[in-house]
């Protein structure tokens, strides 16, 4: 249950800024170019970019299925800081005290804030690092359980690969 209450609060605390401005550069063009992959482009044809595909893939998938819009983004962006902020604290609290674990995720917050605007908006950084926490939650469940539990290995492998896809370069 602590895991979902985290990612809970993290979500809550997003809620009041997620939505108060808006970029048209870095978040404009991720928007722009997730829009024209789920109208049928092709990225690096029909759209000049350097970064590597993944997070354009996953906000299109997200636009299919709801609309194409800066909410849908912020919302899906605020959700995958609350899984990060969820995977965090699975990592941590097996090593650290639960202090330690507080602070940790306190200054995860204060570092979501901090990095405005970039953590606020859609983006190659907040979907690689769920990505690559969710992975290593994988790994560590599975060299803590001496191996038994043996499909954690190839989807941290999968989910490290989509953390790479995602990235800016």
């Amino acid at each position: 249950l602590a895991p979902w209450l985290v990612g809970a609060a993290a979500f809550a605390l997003q809620l009041p800024i997620f939505d108060r401005w808006m970029s048209l550069m870095d978040e404009g063009h991720i928007l722009q170019f997730a829009d024209l992959l789920r109208r049928g482009g092709e990225l690096y044809r029909d759209a000049t970019l350097i970064a590597f595909p993944g997070s354009f893939y996953l906000l299109a998938w997200l636009f299919d299925w709801f609309e194409p819009s800066i909410r849908v983004a912020r919302y899906a962006v605020s959700l995958e800081f609350a899984l990060l902020a969820s995977l965090v604290f699975v990592l941590l609290r097996g090593w650290l005290s639960k202090a330690h674990v507080a602070l940790a995720l306190g200054l995860l917050a204060l570092y979501r804030i901090w990095a405005f605007p970039h953590w606020q908006m859609y983006s190659y950084s907040t979907t690689a690092l769920c990505f690559i926490a969710a992975a290593l939650v994988l790994v560590v469940g599975h060299v803590t359980r001496d191996g038994h539990d043996r499909w954690r290995l190839p989807l941290a492998g999968l989910l490290a690969g989509v953390a790479v896809a995602c990235k800016q370069d």
